[in-house]
């Protein structure tokens, strides 16, 4: 990618999904896991709280005991 993220490359910007955030359309289900190392509650929240700023229909469903895979059996019944 041509560098650390927080330097900024051309390649970490073109793959920057809020560099597209006024393109969001899609009403969206956001469903987060609290545990999820591999997207971190922030970017969770971010993409959320873009599409609703758009006015765009979106739920945030946000599972503090998940990690990147809803897994409980409680869980995935709700």
């Amino acid at each position: 990618m041509g560098g650390a993220p927080w330097h900024r490359t051309k390649a970490y910007e073109s793959q920057n999904p809020m560099n597209y955030a006024a393109n969001f359309k899609t009403p969206t289900l956001v469903i987060h896991g609290g545990l999820d190392y591999r997207v971190p509650d922030a970017q969770g929240l971010e993409f959320y709280a873009a599409l609703k700023a758009q006015h765009v229909p979106a739920r945030l469903v946000h599972f503090p005991d998940e990690n990147h895979w809803v897994l409980h059996p409680q869980n995935s019944v709700f």
